[in-house]
């Protein structure tokens, strides 16, 4: 039979300590997940770096990236994680199950500009294998995935910066695929390495920067109405669908860059020499 306590007897009183008791045991449990997981953060932190510098591993580096299912006789495709939403830290637990759903190593680390990771994938699969890695992701909002080239675990350092660049045309350039390889760049990674001497001197970006000082001062806007046209190969119809404008309206914005910059926009390399240049533009000009 229950008896209610008796006034005085303390009861409330035991009752209170357990509580308080219980709520220390708690937050102390909680403190040492926290600097647990911290402390493996910091762990996976710096054998990423030495994995990534490009200086020679040490055998503690290799035994230690051997915990992480790493191994000296694979090769590896560097891949940078990035989200546009910049939720980093929404992304850490779904990727970790995804790379453990298909079987990828899992170590992982969080940069300022995404996470660092990597597939062991055979030549040729890294794309296959990064949008399976991707959709196993399932998050709702866009997400990028920049690969390197692959290469042996003495030899990252390399991936990694193509990785980087990668991520940086990709979001320059606003490209909408999920998963961009560096080997896919091709013009771009010249355009990318080109030197500021070599676009000043070109022509055609000289007059690239001539419409965006012109929009700038006259509040238009020449430069992506030329965007539009070449993308569309000079078609008049395609273009104005592009910028949403009536075709008289795209003539005679046409008619002043004609004027502005003295070229024949009909002429096929012409647009082909203003396109390379809108596109080193948009990757080095100050407003990219």
């Amino acid at each position: 039979m229950w008896w209610p306590a008796r006034r005085g007897t303390g009861g409330g009183e035991l009752d209170l300590q357990a509580a308080e008791q219980a709520a220390t045991v708690t937050a102390l449990l909680l403190y040492k997940e926290r600097a647990v997981h911290e402390a493996e953060s910091r762990m996976e932190g710096s054998l990423m770096d030495r994995l990534l510098t490009g200086n020679a591993l040490d055998e503690a580096t290799v035994v230690a990236a051997q915990r992480y299912g790493l191994d000296v006789a694979h090769r590896y495709v560097v891949g940078i994680l990035a989200s546009e939403a910049n939720e980093v830290a929404a992304i850490l637990p779904r990727l970790h199950g995804a790379l453990a759903q298909l079987r990828q190593p899992r170590l992982v680390s969080e940069q300022d500009f995404g996470v660092v990771l990597f597939l062991c994938v055979q030549e040729g699969d890294a794309k296959p294998a990064a949008e399976r890695l991707v959709a196993a992701i399932g998050l709702s909002h866009p997400v990028r995935l920049a690969l390197g080239r692959g290469a042996g675990l003495r030899e990252l350092s390399r991936g990694y910066q193509q990785a980087c660049e990668a991520l940086e045309v990709a979001t320059r350039l606003a490209m909408t695929d999920p998963v961009i390889a560096f080997d896919e760049l091709g013009l771009l990674h010249w355009l990318w390495t080109l030197q500021p001497a070599a676009q000043a001197d070109n022509t055609f970006v000289r007059k690239v920067h001539l419409l965006v000082e012109y929009d700038r001062n006259k509040e238009t806007d020449l430069r992506a109405t030329l965007e539009a046209y070449v993308r569309a190969d000079g078609a008049i119809s395609e273009a104005a669908n592009i910028l949403h404008v009536h075709r008289h309206t795209l003539t005679y914005r046409l008619d002043k860059i004609k004027r502005l910059c003295e070229l024949n926009l009909a002429a096929p390399l012409v647009r082909l020499n203003l396109q390379v240049a809108l596109l080193a533009y948009r990757l080095h000009g100050t407003d990219a």
